[in-house]
């Protein structure tokens, strides 16, 4: 079975194994010629099913499959997977992340409360691509968007970064790339290609310098989606 599928404003025409793949990754489906070819094989399914044993082996192919689109991003789109949860306010992107069990989701749901106008492009692994003559990057939904299903078949421009630790008090600050460069690298992921994985340095210099940063120390009350509304996004 195969179908092209927008990802990124790529098209790839993707080879898979499994019905409900097809089902999974339906919301992108695209009728434009294939620029770029994935063919998922039983073996590279096997071998992500060996790491947990726990899933059906549809969910390691879509896994997989991830794996392949972010590689090619990389390699030649200047793009990549970005581990975040990642909201849109009048056409801008911006995305939220931590360290596991910190409470992105949660975070940006609390945000959402505060704000309903306040949309989502993907709560997990939006796709982040960089365009040299606008000098911007560009957040993408993906099918590929975490337990709540939250996201959007949607592109926006990315205007700020936001890192998160939990504290009693809720406070926002701009940051310096060096204060937070070893998080970003914990949340992104990684082309398995040794040259294309040099790459994501370069992405991430170019990143950091044309995409705000924040800090945010938070709690859960309600008052810290408006801590991070009025510091990072209304600014």
């Amino acid at each position: 079975m195969k179908n092209v599928y927008k990802f990124a404003d790529v098209n790839f025409e993707i080879e898979y194994n499994y019905p409900v793949t097809g089902r999974f990754l339906g919301e992108y489906i695209s009728n434009s010629q294939p620029e770029c070819f994935i063919s998922i094989s039983a073996d590279a399914i096997e071998r992500e099913y060996q790491k947990t044993k726990e899933f059906p082996m549809a969910y390691y192919e879509c896994l997989v499959i991830l794996k392949e689109v972010n590689n090619a991003l990389t390699k030649y789109y200047n793009g990549l997977v970005f581990h975040c949860s990642c909201v849109l306010y009048q056409g801008k992107a911006y995305a939220f992340t931590a360290h596991s069990g910190v409470g992105k989701s949660t975070h940006t749901a609390i945000l959402k409360e505060n704000y309903p106008e306040i949309g989502y492009v993907n709560d997990d692994k939006p796709f982040i691509r960089y365009f040299e003559k606008e000098n911007k990057f560009y957040a993408y939904g993906n099918p590929w968007k975490g337990k709540h299903g939250r996201g959007n078949n949607v592109r926006a421009e990315l205007a700020g970064i936001c890192f998160l630790s939990r504290d009693k008090e809720n406070f926002i600050e701009r940051v310096s790339a060096k204060s937070v460069l070893p998080l970003f690298l914990e949340q992104i992921v990684y082309p398995e290609d040794l040259n294309t994985a040099d790459k994501v340095l370069t992405l991430t210099d170019k990143l950091f310098s044309s995409v705000k940063l924040y800090k945010l120390k938070c709690n859960k009350d309600l008052s810290a989606g408006q801590v991070s509304f009025n510091g990072m996004i209304k600014n």
